[in-house]
């Protein structure tokens, strides 16, 4: 087990590429090694060997694994077995091996990244939402709301027609929201969900009201809520929110959406005995 000899002999097999001789080599330098850094060392070579200069993928791969018996948290190990894994099609075996990296710790963006990259195989590529909800909900234990996590969690629930699950998420993504504009488009999103999908509208009336609070000016929030309050002929609840939403659209160039504002107007004017007003409305609308 002389270093010098083994070098010697490292280089002899390398400049005549006898791949054969050096993978049996570098057993006998793992197997003469008494510290586990120095042994795994070794064992990072063969894997070299037989990845770039034999291209054996089979036995690269079992090369790193006992790289990880001898340093369990190895990096580079980690992150080879990782992309071989992958260039195989072995799922299981990649998230397996992220599992193994988170269970060294790390800088929290990578493990959410890492987390959202189980959660993306799990979905996409062994067709099993269930384990892929497991891996992004992982992620948003470590950051509530992230978006990478959330987003795609949500789009699962909705493909499997989750709605519970769906008016949970997005409750979860409003919570962590600071943005009032972006409050006001996930209340939205649960009032649809509320209104077509689980047939409350008391549910969605609450988060339709939340929208319009959270941003007066967006139409989305605007036409559905003034559109509940004329079907149940709350006529005073619905006038100001039509009008902020012909202002709106005023500067627009929408212009059926725009007549059809004016109309909705015209007839709750109507329904407020506000006939010249409606006839206002009535004339912009064909205007």
């Amino acid at each position: 087990g002389d270093a010098t000899a083994v070098g010697q002999l490292e280089a002899l097999y390398t400049a005549g590429e006898q791949w054969d001789d050096l993978v049996y080599l570098l057993e006998r330098k793992k197997d003469w090694a008494e510290a586990p850094d120095d042994k795994a060392a070794a064992l990072v070579q063969m894997a070299r060997v037989y990845r770039d200069q034999m291209d054996d993928v089979d036995n690269a791969i079992g090369a790193y694994e006992r790289v990880l018996d001898e340093a369990p948290g190895h990096g580079e190990a980690l992150d080879t077995l990782e992309e071989l894994y992958e260039t195989q099609d072995l799922w299981g075996m990649v998230i397996r091996t992220i599992d193994r990296k988170l269970s060294v710790g790390g800088e929290v963006q990578l493990r959410l990244d890492l987390m959202c990259k189980q959660g993306r195989i799990a979905a996409d590529e062994m067709g099993n939402p269930d384990g892929a909800a497991k891996h992004y909900d992982a992620a948003l234990a470590e950051r509530p709301g992230h978006p990478a996590a959330i987003d795609p969690l949500i789009a699962l629930y909705r493909e499997d027609e989750r709605w519970e699950k769906v008016v949970e998420t997005l409750g979860r993504k409003l919570e962590a929201l600071e943005d009032l504009q972006a409050q006001c488009v996930v209340h939205v999103q649960i009032a649809t969900a509320w209104r077509e999908r689980l047939f409350d509208e008391g549910k969605a009336l609450e988060h339709l009201e939340a929208a319009v609070e959270a941003d007066p000016l967006s139409q989305d929030a605007l036409r559905p809520l003034a559109t509940h309050y004329m079907t149940h002929q709350e006529w005073v609840k619905a006038h100001p929110l039509l009008e902020n939403l012909v202002d709106i659209l005023a500067e627009g160039e929408d212009l059926h959406a725009r007549a059809d504002a004016h109309k909705q107007l015209a007839r709750c004017r109507e329904a407020l005995l506000d006939d010249d007003g409606a006839l206002d409305q009535y004339s912009l609308a064909e205007a």
